[in-house]
């Protein structure tokens, strides 16, 4: 009898978890089709801070942690920004 009991609970958990990953799929599709960004918003946003700006940073020739410490971001997000970036940052001469 417990071992029935038990089969029942398992299924009914899994139909609730199929239902709600469906959900979450449809509910992932409409913000798609909406154009709406899915996911945390990106560290740059949330600071009100431009990548064009940081790749200038670097053009004046100023070093990684002078950037991220002028932004107020990690210095690995400065990195990830440049590396992003198709323009290589060169210091003017």
């Amino acid at each position: 009898m417990n071992d029935f009991m038990l089969a029942i609970l398992g299924a009914a958990a899994e139909f609730e978890r199929e239902l709600i990953s469906e959900r979450v799929r449809d509910g992932m599709a409409r913000a798609r089709n909406e154009n709406k960004k899915i996911g945390s918003p990106v560290i740059l946003e949330k600071r009100g801070v431009d990548a064009s700006f940081i790749m200038e940073l670097k053009r004046e020739g100023r070093s990684i942690r002078e950037i991220s410490q002028l932004v107020g971001i990690k210095r690995s997000t400065v990195h990830g920004v440049l590396k992003s970036l198709p323009e290589k940052p060169t210091p003017e001469n």
